[in-house]
């Protein structure tokens, strides 16, 4: 069960709040696209241009920025519950696949499970627990590291998705000796901390 670090890379989930910084982006790269295409290499050319360039430029960040000013974006908040619901969905869906029984929602699991991602964020640092959970037979634990994406849907998809990229996790979430599953999300700003609990 080794350590896991989401491949999700960030995706801000308000973009909102961000518009300015997209807008002096999308500047950049049209005033190295101007100087390229219209002067080459040519510096001479480029400094004696230079009120016509500047007056291009500024017409085109004026442009981007009334663009994405009127762009409508939807409320991203991320719903924790509904998450942690979607990774147990998924995780069975995956078990299906391979013809293993539907791993059962089990509560002391999911609080354990919650407690440990809380930690995890609190301390910003990726560890197993001692798993001090009461099962039957065996138990076992996958833990990751990861960021929101656009919706609770692709948050959850890429958290499964990263554990089954490796053995160990997806050995747990395709093993035939767990029939209970706890997941636990904890999340601030885009970060995302998740654990899985099997008995």
């Amino acid at each position: 069960m080794g350590k896991t670090y989401g491949h999700n890379y960030y995706r801000d989930r308000h973009p909102k709040g961000n518009k300015s910084k997209i807008a002096l982006g999308i500047a950049v790269f049209v005033i190295a696209v101007l100087v390229i295409v219209n002067y080459g290499s040519d510096l001479s050319k480029v400094l004696t241009e230079l009120p016509k360039i500047q007056s291009e430029i500024e017409d085109a960040v004026e442009d981007f920025t009334q663009e994405i000013s009127e762009l409508e974006l939807p409320d991203l908040e991320p719903d924790i519950n509904n998450i942690e619901n979607l990774v147990h969905k998924y995780t069975n869906q995956e078990r299906a696949q391979y013809q293993r029984t539907t791993l059962k929602d089990q509560g002391a699991l999911d609080n354990y499970a919650r407690s440990h991602s809380q930690k995890m964020l609190n301390s910003g640092n990726l560890v197993h627990s001692n798993l001090g959970v009461s099962c039957s037979g065996y138990k076992g634990e996958n833990i990751q590291q990861n960021y929101l994406a656009l919706s609770d849907e692709s948050t959850a998809r890429s958290i499964v998705d990263t554990w089954m990229d490796s053995k160990g996790h997806r050995d747990n979430i395709l093993s035939p000796n767990f029939q209970q599953l706890g997941v636990g999300i904890a999340v601030s700003g885009v970060t995302v901390y998740a654990t899985q609990v099997f008995c």
